[in-house]
């Protein structure tokens, strides 16, 4: 049997879409969004500089150096896009306290998404974007997962707590290195979020989509030849 052209290519997207979501997966996507993030856990962080033990679900985060150059407090609230209670500890490798250019976070067991909520205001280099790098080893080695930056103060800010974070398509994020872009490297958490639940592969929901659209649009056009009325020939 012969299929009509429009009817053929709608097979074909979706034959295309079913040999897809066999092989098309996203490795990891940056997430500014906390609520984004499935069966999420969220450990909010006193204002100390002495970090402690976080447990997220199964995971225990330590967090290397445990003392860091100093804390803050009275920051904004969060929300559930962006949580955290206002304090947590801070890191620069300038200034008074102790000089670090960045924290690492060690995971006891791996996890598929983590991220933290860096929190922003106009004083020592904190209004600068701060950045998270993921890693699949511990102590921030073996590959990369994923990065991702905060936004910084926006325009007309003089303080924010913004969540970040990397999710990735399996449970094999180790370490997360944490760090400033400006010249002290000044940064600060508010808290920590991690899941243990890969993303979902929105490439092969796309085509997915598209392929039953194609083969929706196919059936319909047929319909339309089927029931036309067309001049008889004299």
């Amino acid at each position: 049997m012969k299929l009509p052209l429009d009817l053929a290519c709608g097979v074909a997207v979706l034959i295309f879409t079913i040999c897809a979501s066999e092989t098309s997966r996203a490795a990891s996507v940056g997430v500014t969004d906390y609520r984004q993030i499935s069966a999420r856990n969220f450990a909010d962080l006193p204002a100390h500089n002495l970090i402690p033990l976080v447990q997220l679900g199964p995971a225990t985060i330590a967090t290397t150096p445990n003392l860091t150059t100093g804390s803050f407090a009275s920051f904004p609230l969060g929300g559930p896009d962006n949580p955290g209670g206002g304090d947590g500890y801070l890191s620069r490798s300038l200034g008074v306290g102790i000089p670090l250019t960045h924290v690492t976070v060690d995971l006891s067991s791996p996890v598929a998404a983590f991220g933290a909520t860096f929190a922003h205001n106009t004083q020592n280099g904190l209004h600068l974007s701060g950045s998270l790098t993921v890693y699949d080893g511990p102590a921030g080695t073996g590959n990369i997962v994923g990065s991702i930056l905060s936004s910084g103060l926006l325009d007309g800010q003089t303080s924010n707590i913004d969540f970040v974070a990397i999710w990735s398509d399996a449970a094999n994020i180790r370490s997360a290195v944490l760090t400033g872009i400006g010249d002290d490297h000044a940064f600060a958490i508010d808290g920590y979020g991690a899941s243990l639940t890969p993303t979902p592969e929105p490439a092969s929901w796309v085509l997915l989509a598209i392929g039953s659209a194609g083969l929706a649009l196919a059936a319909r056009r047929s319909q339309r030849r089927a029931f036309s009325v067309r001049p008889c020939a004299l």
